[in-house]
C-alpha cells in the first residue's frame, strides 16, 4: 500500500516534532517547514495532508500554498478564532482547523476522517470510471432515465438488467442495494429517497415467490430483473421494460400491462424480424403470437 505524505508547517519546533512523530506512528511519511517559502517548490501531488499553521499568516506565501495544496488535506491550527480570517482560509482550499492548545489525538481524528473521505471519493470515482467503461456499449446507456420506479425490465443477457440499474441510480444520483428475497421481507415500506432496490434473479424464483416479489416490491424504489417473459403474472403498477441484444429498446414512457407490452413489442418488430424470432423473444409459440395477434387486432400486411 502506498505510503501518505504529510506536510507539516509549523514554526514552533516542539509541537511540529509531536505531530511528525504521532503520524510516523500510523505510517504517514512526514516533512517539516518551519516557513512557507520552501513549500512553494513542492509537487502537491506528493502531499495527501497538510497541517498548516496560522503563525505563518503573515509570509507572502499563506494563501497561496493554501490553494496550491488545495487538493490535499488542509488542517489550520490556529491560535485563536477569527470568523473571516477562517472563512477565506477555506475559500482558499483549507477543510477544518484545530484550536491551539489542542490534544495530539483530535488533531489526528481530524485528519484520519478527512483522508477516509478522501479515500471513498477516489473509489468512487475509480469505480464508476470502470463501470462507465464496462457498461457503455450496453443498449441501456442511451435512455433518459427520466421515469419513476417500480420497473419490470427484461433482458436476455443478466449484464443488460445491471448496467441498466447502474445508469438509472447514476443518473439518479442514488445507490444500487442488491436484495434477495430473504431482504424483501424487512425492507422499509417507504420511498428511500437515496437508495434503489435491484432484484436481478426473478426468473430463478417459484410462481409464488414471483407473486409474492411483485406485490410488496411495486411500493418501494425498486428495479426487478428477469431474463424470462412472465407472460401469466400480473405487473399492474410496473412500467415494463425489454432489452434485446437483436430487439431495439422500447419504452412507451407509461406503465404496460403484460398484454399492452408484448402488443408493442409485435407491432415494433414486426417488419423488422419474421414470427418466429419474436415468439422466440417471447416465449410463446408461433401458433400462440398468431392468436395474439388477433385478439390484439394487429394487422400484418404486406409490403
Amino acid at each position: 500500500m502506498r505510503v501518505k505524505k504529510c506536510l507539516i508547517m509549523e514554526n514552533e519546533t516542539y509541537l511540529a516534532d509531536s505531530i511528525a512523530s504521532k503520524l510516523d506512528a500510523l505510517g504517514f511519511s512526514t516533512v517539516i517547514l518551519s516557513t512557507t517559502k520552501k513549500a512553494v517548490d513542492l509537487d502537491e501531488r506528493t502531499f495527501s495532508v497538510v497541517v498548516l499553521s496560522a503563525n505563518l499568516q503573515d509570509e507572502d506565501n499563506f494563501f497561496k500554498i493554501i490553494r496550491k495544496f488545495k487538493k490535499s488535506t488542509v488542517i489550520l491550527m490556529v491560535s485563536y478564532l477569527n470568523n473571516d480570517f477562517l472563512t477565506k482560509t477555506m475559500e482558499y482550499g483549507v477543510n477544518d482547523y484545530i484550536l491551539k492548545p489542542f490534544i495530539m489525538d483530535s488533531l489526528i481524528k481530524k485528519i484520519t476522517t478527512f483522508q477516509r473521505i478522501q479515500d471513498l471519493e477516489d473509489r468512487e470515482k475509480r469505480y464508476l470510471k470502470f463501470m462507465n467503461r464496462v457498461f457503455e456499449a450496453d443498449p441501456t446507456a442511451e435512455l433518459k432515465y427520466d421515469f419513476d420506479l417500480p420497473v419490470f425490465i427484461v433482458a436476455k443477457v443478466e449484464r443488460f438488467l445491471d448496467s441498466f440499474a447502474f445508469f438509472y441510480a447514476k443518473h439518479r444520483n442514488k445507490m444500487v442495494e442488491f436484495i434477495s428475497t430473504k431482504d424483501i421481507k424487512t425492507l422499509p415500506q417507504n420511498h428511500n429517497t437515496a437508495v434503489i432496490y435491484y432484484f436481478r434473479d426473478f426468473s430463478t424464483l417459484l410462481p409464488k415467490e414471483k407473486e409474492d416479489l411483485i406485490n410488496v416490491a411495486k411500493k418501494l424504489d425498486v428495479i426487478i430483473g428477469s431474463t424470462e417473459h412472465e407472460l401469466e403474472l400480473k405487473l399492474d403498477g410496473y412500467r415494463i421494460i425489454n432489452v434485446m441484444s437483436n430487439i431495439k429498446f422500447i419504452d412507451t414512457g407509461e406503465i404496460l400491462s403484460v398484454s399492452d407490452y408484448i402488443k408493442q413489442i409485435v407491432i415494433h418488430n414486426q417488419y423488422k424480424m419474421p414470427d418466429t424470432e419474436i415468439s422466440q423473444h417471447l416465449g410463446i409459440s408461433r401458433k400462440s403470437l398468431w392468436e395474439k395477434r388477433r385478439k390484439m387486432d394487429i394487422q400484418k400486411k404486406r409490403k
